[in-house]
């Protein structure tokens, strides 16, 4: 007898598995009425208590809506209709816990059109029922699509990154990741460099600082010398300084050094390229008795919404992370639904100015 209900058990779980599939790739379509009972019955080869009890437990779950003398039908709000997972691989608040995991969790709690379910401690060092959590949910289609805050790498060999899997998914990575079912969105620093060269050219500066986390490629200020060299624009070597994001506070003895008056020549110009660095690049700079903005020209990355309030003077170029946010909902969708979408895509940057601090 325990046999035959381990066995009613697992078909019942295998009927709702299916019935959850054909909903996320769109084969049932949400308000479209579901084949009837004798034909699903006699598909899954089931008795038709077996089938009623996985019809319950789909309707109980919101994925069916069962109405008198009409049939049943797909819930338009099932759970992989409208709730998206969002994976960080750090632990809410931790030491590498970082602004643009800041933006991403305000963004996905501010979305109107889907609920984000969010999933922390899921990189180099995993959280075992957190990530028990996330296969669950998957497995289960508690939720439509996967939206990775960073390339997933350390979450290889789990089933969540197995190709074909029925949930689209989606990561902030530059490329496909050597992933080939997981598409890619990522904030363009190309073009945050492009926007800091062409407003040092247009005011017409010529001596610029450069400060940077260790972990943005050396190409970005290749790229930003080669585009001001045309306009006889440079940044000296000994301008050039480099700062582990995770402790940002050494950027104040970095742009101290930089501004010391002792030195003689100073920059004009100093190019944060990634939005940890500022609160301690600004320390450094009033230290040296300078305002940014009004002493110092000073061009800053930033993900918005930003968690910390802009510093006045202060020209951010960056990520608007809520539209690219959106913009990689469409993606998944798209792919949910089999319609035409791009595997990758680069946003670009946005200027955002804040006016600079009065003199008193």
């Amino acid at each position: 007898m325990q046999d035959i209900n381990a066995d009613a058990a697992v078909k019942q779980y295998e009927i709702a598995r299916e019935v959850g599939r054909r909903i996320v790739t769109g084969i049932w379509k949400a308000g479209e009425r579901i084949p009837p009972m004798a034909a699903l019955k006699q598909e899954f080869g089931v008795a038709i208590a077996t089938l009623q009890r996985a019809m319950d437990h789909l309707q109980d779950g919101g994925f069916l809506i069962a109405q008198r003398g009409r049939g049943t039908f797909v819930n338009a709000e099932a759970p992989c209709l409208r709730r998206f997972g969002m994976v960080f691989p750090a632990l809410y608040g931790a030491h590498n816990w970082s602004l643009l995991y800041e933006a991403l969790l305000l963004s996905g709690r501010a979305h109107s059109a889907h609920e984000f379910v969010f999933y922390f401690g899921l990189g180099a060092t995993q959280d075992p029922t957190e990530h028990a959590r996330l296969v669950r949910d998957v497995e289960t289609f508690q939720i439509g699509g996967l939206f990775f805050a960073v390339n997933p790498f350390e979450l290889k060999g789990s089933s969540v990154l197995a190709d074909a899997l029925p949930i689209p998914r989606i990561a902030v990575m530059s490329s496909s990741g050597g992933y080939r079912d997981i598409l890619s969105i990522y904030p363009s620093l190309e073009s945050f460099a492009d926007l800091a060269v062409e407003r040092i050219r247009i005011r017409g500066f010529r001596k610029i600082a450069f400060l940077a986390t260790a972990h943005h490629p050396a190409s970005l200020l290749d790229r930003m010398r080669r585009t001001m060299a045309p306009y006889g624009i440079s940044i000296p070597d000994r301008w050039v300084q480099g700062v582990p994001w995770t402790d940002p506070v050494w950027a104040h003895n970095c742009v101290l050094n930089l501004f010391d008056p002792s030195v003689g020549e100073r920059p004009e110009v100093l190019v944060i390229t990634d939005d940890h660095l500022v609160k301690g690049a600004m320390d450094g700079l009033r230290a040296a008795t300078l305002e940014p903005g009004r002493d110092v020209e000073v061009i800053a990355d930033i993900n918005m919404p930003s968690p910390t309030p802009p510093v006045p003077g202060v020209t951010y170029a960056g990520a608007d992370i809520a539209a690219l946010l959106e913009h990689a909902v469409m993606m998944v969708e798209s792919r949910r639904l089999g319609r035409p979408h791009a595997r990758s895509v680069t946003m670009d940057a946005l200027l955002f100015d804040f006016p600079a601090r009065k003199q008193t």
